[in-house]
């Protein structure tokens, strides 16, 4: 045999108001009252005047992060900007000089290390003959 414990007794429900389906709908969008907040207040000013200081300081960090932050974007554009004009060609002294300043700036390139091997007694020619 099983041993069950004994069942306590349960009060009566109470009687559910506007039973109907349109009222249990509405049961929880209803306004209801909530409890007035408290004001934090105690009674004194000291807590009032120490809440007021650290506002204003709060305030003041605030206010200086924000000038750093703001410094800091002005920067980033700043070098944005430096590094996209260094990037872009200059239009128009491509326009105007063409390719022909390309190629006078490959022999002057060929021309100077040229030169600097005659400077140390080596043909470069030569090496290249068999």
């Amino acid at each position: 045999m099983s041993y069950l414990p004994p069942v306590p007794e349960l009060r009566e429900l109470p009687a559910i108001e506007d039973a109907k389906a349109a009222g249990l709908r509405l049961q929880g969008t209803l306004p209801k009252a909530l409890p007035k907040m408290p004001d934090g207040s105690s009674g004194s000013g000291v807590r009032a005047e120490e809440a007021a200081i650290f506002l204003r300081d709060m305030g003041l960090s605030f206010a200086e992060s924000k000038a750093r932050e703001a410094r800091s974007r002005a920067i980033s554009r700043m070098k944005n900007r430096a590094a996209e004009r260094s990037a872009k060609p200059n239009t128009k002294q491509a326009v105007k000089l063409g390719s022909g300043f390309s190629r006078r700036n490959t022999k002057y390139a060929k021309n100077t290390s040229l030169n600097a091997a005659y400077a140390y007694g080596y043909d470069p020619y030569q090496s290249m003959r068999s």
